[in-house]
């Protein structure tokens, strides 16, 4: 029988250790900034984005903020980017109620949101939809399949490297060099507002130059600008009108339910982009009496026909969150506001 059990401490001390020294890894990636509030998120040196682990177990307080936030704001990547920036941080900073950007990269889905909404209770006094990219209707990542088919793995693993993460804050200061320190692309994303840093969205933004500078020429005949750089910035486009479907319908209803928050209070947008589906958008808020903000795309490009290029997303905050507070002030002072469309 002591063999047993000591077969089996030893099989698991070694799975442990196995396990740590896999994720050793983890160091390879840039540690720079990363403190109470930012955390890594994504690593180029790491399959997958660790904020979408930690979301769903949990982990290093990744979701708590979002938790007990006043608007609550959900979708894909486009709302993340959208919204990453001083414009909307300096917007809120100056408001007496806090926000939450929680958006997933990597093409997740409203499934995968339904999975994180399922795992612990969100109870925001305002929630922002964001349906471009068709986010009620995709089905989740294979990435995200296999988080939910190896829950205990990949818990286990996202711990251990957030784990690597505070060493590296401890052991990285600014300037500080070693094998600890590593040099792989990272993003970061902050606990306090669910923003990803700037360093991601130049990701999208092309080089600081292009922001006002390289890419002030008129517009092409396609409507784009063409920067001397060479990148492209390619204007924003309204889709064809279109139906939504019954899964769509009910995607939208099981978050609604879930977030456990009257219609009223539960705005419904589509982030401007390549074939922006407007239309469909303002269908299913009519439908379900939510209310739609029609966003203003004028003078807006996208990176690559999908997320806003950063100075466009910039201005996208500027002229869309005073608008969306506006519409949400009677829920957050605890009145019901009629549903309504707001035009831009």
């Amino acid at each position: 029988m002591r063999y047993f059990l000591g077969l089996i401490v030893c099989s698991l001390l070694a799975g442990a250790a196995f396990t740590v020294l896999g994720e050793a890894k983890s160091l390879r990636c840039n540690p720079r900034g990363i403190d109470d509030d930012w955390y890594i998120a994504y690593c180029e040196e790491i399959e997958g984005h660790q904020d979408h682990p930690a979301f769903l177990f949990g982990i290093a307080d990744a979701p708590s903020a979002a938790q007990t936030a006043d608007v609550l704001m959900l979708g894909n990547s486009t709302i993340q980017i959208a919204f990453s920036n001083t414009v909307a941080r300096d917007f809120f900073d100056a408001s007496p109620y806090s926000f939450f950007v929680m958006g997933f990269g990597h093409t997740e889905s409203v499934r995968w949101m339904l999975e994180v909404l399922e795992a612990r209770p969100y109870r925001p006094k305002v929630a922002l939809l964001n349906l471009s990219s068709q986010w009620l209707d995709l089905e989740s990542s294979e990435r995200a399949d296999y988080l939910l088919h190896h829950r205990v793995e990949t818990s286990i693993r996202t711990w251990v490297r957030f784990q690597y993460q505070r060493l590296q804050r401890r052991a990285c200061p600014p300037g500080a060099a070693g094998p600890w320190c590593g040099h792989a692309m990272t993003g970061l994303r902050s606990r306090s507002t669910g923003i990803w840093d700037d360093p991601v969205n130049s990701w999208f933004a092309g080089t600081r130059e292009e922001r006002g500078r390289d890419c002030a020429v008129p517009p092409n005949e396609n409507g784009d600008l063409v920067c001397k750089s060479g990148h492209t910035l390619r204007s924003v486009t309204i889709a064809d009108a279109e139906p939504y479907n019954s899964r769509e319908a009910r995607n939208l209803r099981r978050v609604i339910d879930l977030l456990d928050i009257s219609p009223e209070c539960v705005f419904v947008t589509a982030t401007p982009q390549d074939d922006t589906p407007i239309h469909k958008a303002r269908a299913i808020a009519a439908d379900f009496g939510l209310t739609f903000i029609e966003p203003d795309m004028e003078g807006l490009y996208t990176a690559d026909k999908v997320h806003l290029y950063l100075s466009s997303a910039e201005l996208y905050s500027e002229r869309f969150l005073p608008r969306l507070m506006q519409a949400a002030a009677p829920c957050l002072s605890g009145a019901t506001p009629q549903s309504a469309a707001l035009d831009g």
